[in-house]
């Protein structure tokens, strides 16, 4: 794989406003993306002779602007959108958000990924580890990102999630 210059790490994360609500999201957030954006590649790489997926806990609405940003980008796709478009492909990507807005936010924005993502509204704490458990076969790479924007993530859920997949 090319080694990809900062500039270019920015503007692969960069999305065009689509005028639909987005997460507000801290300059901070730039590196988290990036990180997941140069790593998502390499699993889906890694994992090329079977089918990997790719789940995501607290998606969130896809689209995320980032607050106080002087320079570009304003506004950068979120981890969901990060996964859809990965290449190589995940075989499918499952997300998850407790806000019905973020769903159906998202949904819109998944559009021309068809086939390829499942929403669900629920609670990750409650809920992931059998939207994993009914759509992941247990032999399959699993990506879990697992990223609340506070501290409502329990400890114990981890760990049921981890035992589902």
């Amino acid at each position: 794989m090319r080694r990809k210059s900062s500039a270019q790490i920015l503007a692969d994360l960069e999305a065009k406003d689509d005028g639909l609500p987005t997460r507000p999201v801290g300059v901070w957030s730039l590196e988290k993306l990036a990180v997941l954006h140069l790593y998502l590649p390499a699993f889906t790489l890694a994992c090329r002779d079977v089918p990997a997926y790719y789940v995501d806990g607290f998606s969130g609405p896809g689209v995320c602007t980032v607050r106080g940003s002087v320079a570009a980008p304003h506004v950068v796709w979120g981890s969901p959108l990060l996964a859809l478009r990965t290449e190589p492909r995940f075989a499918q990507c499952l997300f998850m958000d407790l806000n019905e807005d973020n769903v159906s936010l998202l949904e819109q924005r998944v559009q021309p990924y068809s086939g390829r993502w499942l929403t669900a509204r629920g609670d990750a704490n409650l809920d992931l580890s059998r939207f994993i458990g009914d759509n992941v076969p247990q032999w399959a790479p699993c990506f879990c990102l697992l990223d609340p924007e506070g501290m409502e993530l329990q400890w114990e859920s981890i760990r049921s999630i981890a035992r589902a997949q």
